[in-house]
């Protein structure tokens, strides 16, 4: 009897072989083996193994040597009573026969080869010792060496195992900026040379002399001037450098301004000239450079006004005697003098009035000696005097003039009682906005269209209206329509035009000459145009144009004369 390792030794050899198979991506697959028959799928094959504990001659197969272990064999390998291809590899439409691997993409459909990155050929680190990577995987995957195998990703590697091409892919790889997760609005998140990188925010102004910074906070871009520098119209200084347009007047100061030019000590500039410190302004005697006071503006002198750019004394009096130079008042107007108004630049005396305005204003130097004040019981709106009571127009005496509550404009008097010219409100009082409004009147009308309904009950010539003054409906008569009369058109029950033919008795005939013929036509009283039954002999209607018997001959010409005189026939010269 055949000892048990003899019988284990086959056994041991098909499960090393099934482990290979079953093994994770992280180890190293074995090379792909030749094809394997199963020693239990075709009993005409007598296979030896040799027991390592005793040799054994004859011609005993496996099965013959131990039945058990034909089940040991069938229990290892599902498929060991299915059907044998004549390379030793399980159909493709085998269910049981797939691994459990993501959708082929290769020739090898249903096998191993399994589609990476942009690469169909790779073949499955699980499957290689199971040796069912196919027959048109190796065609098309086949490789001599590594170069075969480059598939353009920089994130795999590119290797030729046993002639098959393998690209295993680097951990943090990238290809693109899209795979890239992170950054912010100083960082930006980028792909480069396969690895994921945060590119700092280009913030570069391209000057010397600016700190150029990303402000985390908001993304943005942030230029600060350096220490010793001044930033100027876009042209970076030097501490000390000279404003080449200022004739030696104005340098780069960073102490005073890092963006603007500063005046050099005891200088002023001002209109675009250089001047030192005390120097008087060619064109006015009372203004001078006072560096304390002011590098770029002229400073006045003590006790003098610069008045329309004339320099006046303080005491000093205008043309008309009405103002005065006071620097404690103003050094740029003239102060009126006690007694006096200057509006306007011009002087009145106490007690008079606007011109434009006569009757609500007047000259108080006490109160105002610049301009004029109302007088008591009056408001000025719009520039109009208004008296006191007076009523804003269309407000329907829900705006006043009220000077105790406003003396510029119109104030409201709500909740008064007021009267409007709407007829279809009532109750009507003032609101909060200054009209004046009410309850509506069921039935009032305000327009003809509110009474249509009237208008079945109308006659042949009546139409419905509405009578504004009152709000209620009624009928009246057209003027335009007529049922009867000489002149009234019947069928369309309007009044004939003025100058329709009323009557069949001529009052006269005319003539007129139509080339040779001589035509008429007769004068009848005609329709007024404003009654249907007034035919008037003081309106004219006329008749049509009718050809005579007379008509000039040859070598004539029809001449004709007054209207009411038959033409004459003359020989021509």
């Amino acid at each position: 009897m055949p000892s048990v390792s003899r019988c284990l030794f086959p056994l041991l050899l098909i499960a090393s072989l099934l482990a290979a198979c079953s093994g994770g991506l992280g180890v190293e697959p074995p090379i792909t083996l030749p094809d394997i028959q199963d020693p239990l799928a075709d009993t005409a094959a007598e296979t030896s193994w040799p027991d390592p504990d005793e040799s054994v001659t004859g011609g005993d197969t496996l099965a013959d040597t131990d039945p058990d272990a034909a089940d040991a064999v069938a229990d290892a390998d599902p498929d060991a009573n299915a059907d044998a291809d004549s390379d030793g590899l399980a159909d493709a439409d085998d269910a049981d026969a797939a691994p459990d691997v993501p959708e082929v993409i290769t020739s090898c459909a249903g096998h191993c080869g399994v589609y990476l990155e942009d690469n169909p050929c790779h073949c499955h680190a699980n499957c290689e010792a199971d040796g069912n990577c196919c027959d048109g995987f190796a065609l098309d995957c086949g490789c001599g060496s590594d170069g075969d195998c480059n598939d353009a990703n920089q994130c795999t590697t590119d290797q030729c195992v046993s002639g098959l091409c393998k690209q295993i892919p680097f951990q943090n790889c990238c290809n693109s900026d899209a795979e890239c997760p992170g950054g912010n609005g100083c960082q930006t998140a980028a792909c480069l040379s396969g690895s994921c990188q945060l590119v700092p925010k280009d913030c570069n102004d391209g000057k010397t002399c600016t700190a150029d910074l990303c402000d985390a906070a908001t993304g943005g871009c942030v230029q600060k001037v350096q220490a010793g520098k001044c930033l100027i119209e876009g042209e970076c200084r030097a501490s000390g450098e000279a404003d080449p347009a200022s004739n030696g007047c104005q340098e780069c100061n960073p102490s005073l301004a890092a963006n603007a030019w500063s005046p050099k000590p005891g200088k002023c500039f001002i209109d675009g000239l250089c001047h030192p410190d005390g120097q008087a302004n060619g064109g006015a005697w009372c203004a001078t450079c006072d560096v304390k006071k002011s590098t770029s503006q002229w400073t006045l002198v003590a006790d003098v006004c610069m008045i329309e750019g004339v320099c006046v004394a303080a005491g000093e009096a205008d043309a008309a005697g009405c103002g005065t130079c006071d620097p404690k008042v103003s050094t740029t107007e003239w102060t009126p003098v006690a007694g006096k108004c200057l509006v306007g630049g011009v002087c009145y005396a106490a007690g008079e009035s606007d011109p434009a305005m006569p009757d609500c204003t007047v000259c108080e130097p006490a109160i105002n000696k610049s301009a004029f004040i109302l007088k008591s019981g009056f408001c000025q709106i719009d520039g109009q005097c208004v008296k006191t009571g007076a009523t804003a127009p269309g407000a329907f005496g829900c705006k006043t003039c009220q000077p105790a509550k406003a003396k510029d404009t119109w104030s409201v008097n709500s909740g008064a009682a007021c009267t409007d010219a709407d007829a279809c409100t009532t109750n009507t009082k003032c609101n909060s906005e200054g009209q004046c409004a009410g309850t509506a009147v069921a039935g009032c009308c305000k327009t003809d269209d509110d009474c249509a309904y009237l208008q079945a009950k109308a006659g042949d010539c009546e139409v419905a209206t509405c009578v504004a003054a009152t709000g209620k409906c009624g009928l009246k008569t057209d003027p335009t329509c007529c049922t009867m009369g000489v002149c009234c058109d019947t069928s369309t029950k309007s009044l004939k035009p003025l100058g329709t033919p009323c009557s069949t008795l001529a009052l006269s005939v005319e003539y007129q000459c139509n080339g040779s013929t001589v035509e008429t036509r007769k004068l009848y009283p005609g329709c007024t145009g404003t009654a249907a039954t007034k035919c008037s002999g003081e309106t004219t209607g006329y008749g049509p144009w009718t050809p005579t018997t007379k008509v000039c001959g040859p070598g004539t010409t029809c001449v004709a004369g007054s209207p009411d005189v038959p033409p004459l026939c003359v020989t021509n010269p």
